[in-house]
Formats: structure tokens, C-alpha cells, sequence
């Protein structure tokens, strides 16, 4: 690593520091973020000039996001705490049980409410001593007493990478406090002032209290007192300023936000640089995106379609090219198309195809994705097909390995997970150690009762003089007996130690095949110890493999890099849901924009000569439903590659204009009455015809509205085994069912904004969750102030798929309007849907692979 790396990030994490405490209390009342940044922030490119011109942009950028997501997190904990009262943040300190507490206020932060998660992330401590870390920041050593029963759950609460505010008790000085006279709380009778900063924690140990622990000041000289108790230590780094600390008095310490993953991606924009994929990050270029296919043999699989197999020969050709030939492959996984089930292949493919010619070493992959449920996802579908590997040159099945918190992986795959993998080993280990233990005592003990009964006989017999070697056999055996019994237990202690769990990890981590993990993740320990080098070794990861990779922003995908790859392979689809970013003024500057989807606009979109390898077939929705967003969205490439068999009772696809509703505006989200009035209605429907346990989604882009519905729907969900789930088309994301229905809300009354409808991203994953039927409402004259919206009511018009209300037909009614008509199946395309369909379109006689089941299918 470059020493200017470090150095970038300590200035970034100074600037962060150097924040003021009392911006949390302003932001509240502003629309626009406090002065967090002194450059300039800029719109996101397509291309960039140099390093310097990609660190300028993100940066600034990365730091409103960071600003944005600790105000938010910050805000939940006052409301967790607090609920509907908000907190002041630079009211004085609650108030404590010590003489000596700079603790004032009862109401902000001592509320007299049950002790919840949220109020264990604030508590007292001590500071031992202060001292300067570089030119610009200072580090506290702060302890915290706690029983020693509680020491486990409490070095849960704060971690190492936290984001800290600290109440910091300091000498009265007057100058300093008229300068910021809204960071102090001032106590003139005890010449002190309470000062508000925002810590970084690099580091948490415990350790047992004896009578020669030093302990904080304020916590007296005499450790002998707190007995069964244990100090958590805690090294907190703050920005340098002209403090002078009351040592003598117990500050507070608050737990923010886990700022680490942000810092990550700082350091993966700063060593961006040094990677042999900068240059093509910065300037995409065709030759190192292209897909190159053999033309010399022919392409084709029993278990994958033509795109699919192309996508998976093309990537593993470009993962046999040489470490100094960069490549980075795209894959577009449009809805229903099988982009995990690809995923899956080109692993299969590698690993079945490996030349131990070249290196005996089994090459190592690393899996990422945005989220722990699309890693989750892919980890299910690898350990389906682990064995396969058995039949290849490796002659074993693939190791898998799931690194990340144990919290937060799915049970499906919690076997494959590093923590379990352990737990497992040292199970397995100390298991044969007691059958081995066993075997050897239940020896020694046979030994020992043969020589008794050896002696006995020869009692009888009379042969006195050979009693006392027996003796001595039985002495020697006694000792070997009890030494083995205690040597069971120190080995059995010794396979447990924390340093026999961390060599096991390490071992578990360099033996694996496949490692999966999230981006945030896949920095953490033990990986980045393992595989984070200055030169590549055998060790080394031979690619990257990103999955979702349109739902991240740039940064967080460049922190795979950090272990020196030339090859990354990225599946996603910027058609989908993009990135999930809470900083407004960093999405007005394009920053939730991923780098699938820049490349994407660089090599222009659906270019014929774009070497994004687009999966064109999909498996998901019938073909009524998959017609327009496959012409508004893909170019009209997208294809139904197989037509259900089976009838269905209701329309395909159906589209209500609905005139006489009208929004309503709830805190900051919106609801429409009449619009859930007519979803109900529709449910009751549907409940009546549709099979049963047929499974039905009404999406909604409004969180206020997705409570009207759940209210209003309550009493149905029970009928005839079929569940409802209402959620956002965040929510769905992912996500399929038989039957969805769109609730749009907005009626256009107010404004020319038509809000979260805007996004053609949330419209494409609202318009594809369908497999049977798909029911859209929505008003015409809020949907024509939208190309988008507009397109998909003139195309339902041409399509005649189009009903408009003027009032709210009953159940009865609607069970008629949606009822598939006699003498058409529901699983034929409508006259307009089969005309306008490309020519390439499967027919229902021609050959559908019988491999690939729904749950195959993203």
C-alpha cells in the first residue's frame, strides 16, 4: 500500500472528527447539510481524466453521505430513547449517582422509561490520560466499569470502527467558550464546561479488576473495591484541539454509527491507483469488458440457454488470461432471467475446467454483493452443486466459506459460515480427542483390573513372590491413569482456546475455494490479513465476482480491489433498484449511480456493439406481463422463453384508471382512501378465483400507504390459504409472486412533482414481481406527466388492457372485469402482445429446457 493512502484517510477521518456535535441539533431544522466538506462537490462522470479527478469527485461526495447517514442514525437513537420527543443534543447531562457528576439535566438523558437497546449505547466512563496521535489528532484512553457477568454483552455495544460522540468535561476558559459559545455547557460554581466531540474507536479490550488495575481518576485509587467487576478499555481518537480535561470527572460516552465501511471505501477510492484495473475504471475500454466467445465449437448447453452459456464461456475465458491482461466482465440479468443460476455455472465451469499443469494450487474466488441476502442467495445455490466438483480434476468437493457477523446470515447457509466452520472443527477436534482419551483409559483401566485379579490368584496359589512386581505395575498404571484423565481435559481446554479458534479460522480461510461475503465485509478480519498484500502470491484471489453490482455505489464496489485482482466479473441490471443513498445532496450530484450503470451509459446502452452481455430470456412472468417493460426497458429484448402450461382464471394483465381518487398527505409520505378502498375490493376478488395458495404482493411506493392497505386488508389474509404481502417496491425487490397489484396513489392534485413514481428503476421492479396476473391502478392524469407512466397507459390502450373507473365497482363486479375470457387461456398472449413480438420469440412448440425450475430464477 502507498504511504499517501494513509495519509488520505487520516485526513478524511480528522475532517470527520472535526465536526461540530451541535450540527446534529441544526441539520434538524435545515434542509441543507452544515459545511462538512471544503471542496466542492462534484457531478458524478462517465469518464475522468485522471486519479485525481475520480478522488475529487467521490470524496466530497462519500463525506455527505456519511454526514447524512450518522444524522440519521443519530436521529433513531433520540427517537429509540426518546420516541416522539426529540432530543436537544447540547442540553446539559442527565444526572448520576456520583458526588462529583457533571450530570445536570434529568430529563434529556436519564428518562424515566424502561432501559431499552438504545439507552445501553449511552453510559459514563473515565478517562485515563490523553495523548497526540500525529498532527492532528489526540487519543483518549477511557474505561468503563461494568459487572463481570455483563462484560460479554456489553463489548457487544461498542465496537471497534465506531463513531463515538463524547461529553468531555474541561477547565473553564472563557475565550474559547465565547468563540463556540454553542458547543459548551458551562458550570461557572465549578469552573468547568461540557464539551461535545465525535470520537473514532480503533480499539475495546477487558480485562478482571485485581487491586493492581490502574483505573481512571474519577473512579478513585482503590481498585480492591470493585470487586467481580471487569474494565473495558477503550482507545477513542478525536480531532486535535486546546483541551484541557477534568480527569477527575466522569464523561458520556454515546455510540453513533459504525463508521468503518465508510472509512473502507475512502481507502478504496485512495488505492484505487495502485490497481491494475485503474486505468479501465476510470476509461472503460471495449477489450477489457468483451465478452469473446470460441467460434470453432459450438456453444451450446442441456442446462443453460445460449445467453446464459455464452455469459459463462465468455467470463471463464477471460479468467484464463495472465494476471497482466485486466479484464472486468458484464453481465445484465434482466427479471426472471437466471442471473444466479449463471453465477453458479461460470463458478461450475472454472472449477470443473482447472489446469494443474500451470499451478498446483486450486485458484481462490471471492463472491460479493451489496447485501448479506443476495450473498446469502448465492451461498445456497453453490452449496446445491458443491459436490459436482468431485467429478473434475479437483476430486473433492468446492469449500465454501461465508465471512461476515454471525447475526446476520440467513440459517439456510449458516454451515458454510466461518464462525459455525469453527465451532464445528473444534467439536469434531475435541470429539476424537475423547474417543482417543476414552480408548487409552478404558485400556489402561482393563490393565489395572487384569493385575488385581492377578494378584488375587496368586494368593491362592501361594506364589507371594510375584505379588509385589504386580503392585508396582498397578502403582504406575494408577498414575498413567490419572494423568491421562487429567490430559483429556487440559487437551479438551486447549482446542477451545481463543488462539486455537483464531489459527482455525486462518487455516479455514487459506483452504477455501470460494469466499462470500459482502462488500462491506470483505475487508474485514481474517481476510484482509490474509489475502492483503503489496505483491500477489499463491494465495492470492484470481477474480472477483460481484453480484447486484448495480445496487452499490462506485466506492463500495472498489473494495474488492484492494487485494491486487486483474479480473472482476459484475451481474446486476441498472434497470433495477439502484443504490440506496440517504445523503439528498449526494443524489442531486448522481452518487447513487453504480459503475455497472456508467458503463453501461458509456458503452451506449443497448448498443449493438456494447460488450455488456445482456441474458435475454426470462422465465418469470407470462408474456402479457413481460411485453412492456421489456420494450420501455430493454430495447424490446427481453423474451418470454417458455409459456406456461397451465390455465389461470384471471387476465394476464390488467390496468385500472382510476379518476375519482384522491391523495392525501400523512407526516411525510402519501395515502390514497379511495385507491385502497378499490385494492380491498380487488383482494376479495382475487381471493374468490385465484387457486388456492397462490401467492399474492400489493406493492406501493408509499410508506403511509402501505399501512392504509395493511389495515384495510387485515381481515382477508386468512382466506383459502392465501397470503398477502403489502410492501414499497424496495421491498419487492428480489422478490416474485403469482399475482401483484400496484397501488400508484398519486393523483396529480398538487404540484407537478409525481415523486417516487418518477424512478423508472422502482416502475421496471414494481411492473416484473408477477409470474400469473398483474393489476396496475393508477390515475391518467398523474401518469401523464411521466414518459414512463405515459407509455405504459397509451401501450395498455393499444392493448386494450385498460379499464376506467369512475366509482369503485363492487367484488362482484371486478371478479367479472378480471375474470381471463372464455375460451382463452390465460397463459396465451393477447392478439396486440403476440403481434408486436419479435421475431426471435420462442414459440410455445419449440424446445424449452426442462433444468431450470422457479426457484432457479431470480
Amino acid at each position: 500500500m502507498s504511504t499517501e493512502v494513509p495519509e488520505v484517510v487520516e485526513a478524511i477521518l480528522t475532517a470527520i472528527l472535526q465536526w461540530r456535535v451541535i450540527w446534529l441539533d441544526e441539520q434538524k431544522k435545515n434542509a441543507h447539510p452544515p459545511p462538512i466538506c471544503r471542496a466542492e462537490s462534484k457531478r458524478l462522470k462517465i469518464v475522468y481524466d485522471s486519479y485525481k479527478d475520480y478522488e475529487a469527485t467521490f470524496i466530497p461526495l462519500l463525506m455527505h453521505e456519511i454526514w447524512a447517514q450518522i444524522f440519521d442514525e443519530w436521529s433513531r437513537l433520540e427517537a429509540d430513547i426518546f420516541g416522539a420527543t426529540p432530543m436537544d443534543v447540547d442540553e446539559p447531562l442527565a444526572g448520576a449517582a456520583s458526588s462529583n457528576s457533571i450530570l445536570t439535566s434529568q430529563n434529556v438523558f436519564a428518562p424515566k422509561r424502561s432501559q431499552s437497546s438504545a439507552q445501553q449505547r449511552r453510559f459514563n466512563i473515565g478517562v485515563m490520560d490523553i495523548k497526540r496521535e500525529g498532527q492532528y489528532q489526540l487519543t483518549l484512553r477511557c474505561q468503563y466499569i461494568v459487572e463481570s457477568n455483563r462484560t460479554a454483552s456489553h463489548m457487544k455495544i461498542v465496537s471497534e470502527g465506531d463513531l463515538v460522540r463524547i461529553d468531555v468535561v474541561v477547565a473553564l476558559d472563557q475565550n474559547q467558550v465565547r468563540e463556540r459559545e454553542q458547543d459548551f455547557i458551562v458550570d461557572v460554581q465549578k469552573g468547568t464546561a461540557i464539551h461535545g466531540l465525535f470520537g473514532y474507536v480503533n480499539d475495546v479490550s477487558s480485562e478482571r479488576i485485581t487491586k493492581y488495575t490502574q483505573l481512571a481518576t474519577c473512579f478513585g485509587q482503590h481498585p480492591e473495591r470493585f470487586r467481580n467487576h471487569h474494565v473495558v478499555n477503550y482507545s477513542v481518537v478525536i480531532a486535535k484541539r486546546p483541551l484541557r480535561l477534568r480527569l477527575d470527572e466522569p464523561m458520556r460516552l454515546s455510540v453513533i454509527y459504525y463508521l468503518k465501511p465508510m472509512i473502507r471505501q475512502i481507502e478504496s477510492v485512495a488505492m484505487l491507483k495502485e490497481s491494475a484495473l485503474a486505468s479501465d475504471i476510470l476509461n472503460p475500454k471495449v477489450i477489457t469488458c468483451q465478452l469473446t466467445i470460441p467460434t470453432v465449437v459450438s456453444i451450446k448447453s442441456p442446462h443453460f440457454n445460449d445467453m446464459q452459456y455464452k455469459a459463462i464461456i465468455g467470463t471463464n475465458e477471460a479468467l484464463s488470461r495472465p494476471y497482466e491482461i485486466p479484464k472486468i466482465q458484464l453481465i445484465q440479468g434482466p427479471p426472471g432471467t437466471g442471473k444466479t443460476h449463471t453465477l453458479v455455472g461460470i463458478i461450475k465451469h472454472f472449477y470443473m475446467n482447472l489446469n494443474f499443469s500451470k499451478s498446483p494450487m486450486v485458484p481462490k474466488i471471492l463472491i460479493c454483493a451489496p447485501s448479506n441476502g443476495a450473498v446469502d442467495e448465492v451461498a445456497k445455490r453453490l452449496m446445491k452443486e458443491r459436490e459436482v466438483t468431485k467429478k473434475g480434476p479437483m476430486r473433492r468437493s468446492l469449500r465454501l466459506v461465508r465471512v461476515g457477523h454471525p447475526d446476520q446470515i440467513s440459517l439456510a447457509v449458516k454451515s458454510i459460515s466461518l464462525d459455525e466452520l469453527v465451532e464445528s472443527n473444534v467439536r469434531a477436534k475435541t470429539d476424537d480427542l475423547k474417543k482417543k482419551s476414552s480408548a487409552e483409559i478404558k485400556e489402561l483401566e482393563e490393565e489395572l483390573s487384569r493385575c488385581d485379579t492377578e494378584i488375587a490368584n496368586f494368593r491362592v496359589l501361594k506364589r507371594h513372590s510375584e505379588i509385589p512386581d504386580l503392585e508396582h505395575k498397578i502403582a504406575r498404571l494408577s498414575k498413567e491413569l490419572e494423568a491421562k484423565k487429567n490430559s483429556e481435559d487440559t487437551s479438551a481446554r486447549r482446542e477451545v482456546s481463543e488462539a486455537s479458534k483464531r489459527n482455525l479460522r486462518y487455516e479455514l480461510v487459506r483452504n477455501a475455494d470460494v469466499i462470500l461475503s459482502t462488500l462491506n465485509s470483505c475487508q474485514r478480519h481474517p481476510l484482509d490479513s490474509l489475502f492483503r498484500r503489496d505483491q500477489r502470491t499463491e494465495l492470492s484471489f484470481h477474480c472477483a465476482i460481484v453480484d447486484e453490482a448495480s445496487q452499490c455505489v462506485e466506492p463500495e464496489l472498489l473494495m474488492p480491489l484492494c487485494y491486487k485482482i486483474s479480473k472482476m466479473i459484475l451481474i446486476g441490471d441498472p434497470m433495477q433498484l439502484p443504490a440506496t443513498v440517504i445523503s439528498r445532496h449526494a443524489q442531486d450530484y448522481d452518487f447513487g449511480r453504480s459503475l455497472f450503470e456508467r458503463f453501461f451509459i458509456h458503452f451506449g446502452k443497448y448498443d449493438p456493439k456494447s460488450p455488456i452481455a445482456m441474458l435475454t430470456d426470462q422465465y418469470r412472468m407470462h408474456p402479457d406481463i413481460c411485453h412492456f417493460p421489456s420494450k420501455q426497458f430493454y430495447d424490446g429484448r427481453l423474451r418470454t422463453a417458455r409459456i406456461p402450461l397451465a390455465t389461470y382464471p384471471l387476465k394476464p394483465y390488467i390496468l385500472f384508471e382510476v379518476r375519482h381518487g384522491s391523495q392525501k398527505s400523512s407526516s411525510t409520505s402519501l395515502e390514497n382512501e379511495v385507491e385502497a378502498g378499490l385494492i380491498r375490493n380487488i383482494l376479495m376478488a382475487v381471493l374468490t378465483k385465484a387457486p388456492e395458495k397462490s401467492t399474492v404482493g400489493v406493492i406501493t411506493p408509499y410508506k403511509s400507504q402501505k399501512r392504509l392497505l395493511t389495515s384495510r386488508i387485515a381481515s382477508l389474509q386468512s382466506q383459502r390459504q392465501i397470503r398477502v404481502d403489502v410492501n414499497t417496491c424496495d421491498g419487492f425487490q428480489g422478490q416474485e409472486k403469482d399475482i401483484i397489484i400496484l397501488s400508484c396513489v398519486r393523483t396529480f392534485e398538487y404540484g407537478n412533482s409525481i415523486g417516487f413514481l418518477k424512478s423508472f428503476q422502482r416502475v421496471n421492479v414494481a411492473l416484473t414481481r408477477a409470474k400469473r396476473c398483474l393489476i396496475v391502478c393508477l390515475s391518467g392524469k398523474a401518469s401523464s406527466r411521466d414518459k414512463t407512466w405515459a407509455a405504459l397507459v397509451e401501450d395498455a390502450v393499444e392493448r386494450r388492457v385498460i379499464q376506467t373507473l369512475l366509482t369503485t365497482p363492487t367484488a362482484s363486479a371486478l371478479e367479472k372485469m378480471m375474470a381471463a375470457d372464455s375460451g382463452t387461456k390465460n397463459n396465451e398472449p393477447s392478439v396486440q402482445q403476440a403481434n408486436s413480438t419479435k421475431a426471435s420469440e420462442p414459440s410455445s412448440h419449440e424446445y424449452v429446457p426442462d433444468y431450470i425450475m422457479p426457484m432457479d430464477i431470480d
